[in-house]
């Protein structure tokens, strides 16, 4: 029985990397590298891309904000153990505001963080509480990402059309969990693990609109259980009038 409550919570921890609020922040900051004094190259270069994505990111007062999340824990022979799905949606304010409504398995929880305060409604509530803080990663800022990931491996361009160019890497999870400190995680089980990121920025305003993030592997700590996730961000209305107010 110890055993089995112990099995629980490690597939807590690692359900919790990916769910509201750190999955915003996680694939956002993903794109945001460091690689100064690149000079002035070709746009061909997918590191002067992400550059000037860094320095585009400033620009953004506003965005809305879609999510999907599909989360999946079973055994190598391929019996699932748990599976989760989650639908988020909302905006982000400049500096530190976002306010998202997500729906996980029928049940809609609504979520709205300033600075480093954060307000919930959980599902069926008509009252909204303010989150320990302690619990909380805070708002994402896309001008800070920038300081959080030099973790990034075979950095390529995959192709430039529609108006966007489509980049596509890799990310060291154990080095990324262990940076950003989510509450509760421990970054150890995630050692000798891979996230696949692939990433859509506009061409004119070099604005990050859409992200993808795959993830599959065998994990220590679950006793080998496979792990395996995907998310899809979308970004739209771009500096559009936004308000996000707290609720008490």
């Amino acid at each position: 029985m110890r055993g089995y409550r112990n099995l629980q919570k490690k597939q807590r921890e690692l359900t919790r990397v990916f769910q509201f609020p750190f999955l915003v922040f996680l694939l956002l900051a993903f794109l945001l590298l460091e690689f100064t004094g690149c000079g002035e190259q070709l746009l061909s270069n997918p590191e002067n891309i992400v550059e000037k994505t860094i320095r585009s990111q400033k620009k953004m007062e506003s965005s809305h904000i879609e999510i999907l999340l599909d989360i999946n824990i079973s055994e190598p022979e391929g019996d699932v153990i748990t599976s989760v799905s989650s639908r988020s949606e909302g905006f982000f304010k400049a500096p530190e505001s976002m306010q998202m409504k997500s729906t996980t398995g029928g049940k809609t929880t609504e979520e709205i963080k300033i600075g480093k305060k954060t307000y919930v409604k959980p599902s069926g509530s008509l009252r909204w509480t303010e989150k320990d803080e302690s619990d909380s990663a805070g708002v994402f800022v896309p001008v800070d990402a920038a300081s959080y990931l030099r973790y990034t491996e075979n950095l390529r361009l995959v192709d430039r059309k529609d108006g966007r160019y489509h980049l596509e890497f890799f990310v060291d999870m154990e080095k990324y969990v262990g940076r950003v400190k989510v509450p509760g995680v421990d970054a150890s089980l995630f050692k000798g693990t891979k996230a696949k990121m692939e990433v859509w920025i506009q061409e004119k305003t070099f604005f990050l609109e859409k992200t993808k993030m795959s993830f599959s592997g065998k994990i220590k700590e679950l006793g080998m259980k496979i792990l395996k996730v995907f998310i899809n961000v979308e970004f739209s209305d771009f500096n559009e009038p936004v308000s996000i107010e707290a609720p008490i």
